[in-house]
């Protein structure tokens, strides 16, 4: 099983998750988004995830996001505010190996997305939505893309 699926598998929306993602925090609240989980033709097993992030740390410091700056972050977003690209160590690796990565992340700017990032070591990203936004149009680029397998749209955040 993944490291994911304690907080998949828990009863809290939100939490704080550090070492392989195993270890939780529970957050308060949520926040109102819509979104789009995205899941590319290529798969990314965790492994070689960590063999390419271990081979980008050996040649420049990769920094690792901290707890402050994902408080901040996420009140950002409780406010209703833009945040972009969302910290994860993963991202360089994964857009070194895909550069579908650098388009997914400018088609989300473009759209007005409020957040967007990838899936933990990838290869699925998401894309986070103002809940007022029409996701229709995004929606329809996105599954136009010849590298995206599948396309799942939600409602409601944590």
């Amino acid at each position: 099983l993944g490291s994911d699926v304690p907080f998949l598998a828990g009863g809290s929306s939100l939490a704080w998750g550090e070492g392989r993602g195993e270890v939780l925090d529970p957050l308060e609240g949520r926040f109102p988004c819509a979104g789009f989980l995205v899941f590319p033709r290529w798969s990314t097993p965790t492994a070689e995830a960590y063999r390419r992030l271990d081979h980008l740390r050996g040649a420049k410091r990769v920094s690792l996001p901290d707890r402050s700056e994902g408080e901040v972050l996420l009140g950002a977003l409780r406010r209703g505010e833009p945040v972009g690209l969302l910290p994860n160590h993963f991202v360089p690796a994964a857009e070194d190996r895909h550069e579908e990565y650098r388009e997914a992340w400018r088609l989300a700017e473009a759209s007005g997305a409020r957040a967007w990032g990838l899936c933990g070591s990838g290869s699925g990203w998401f894309v986070l939505l103002d809940p007022g936004a029409d996701p229709a149009p995004l929606g329809r680029i996105l599954g136009r893309l010849s590298w995206v397998r599948r396309l799942v749209a939600w409602e409601g955040c944590g």
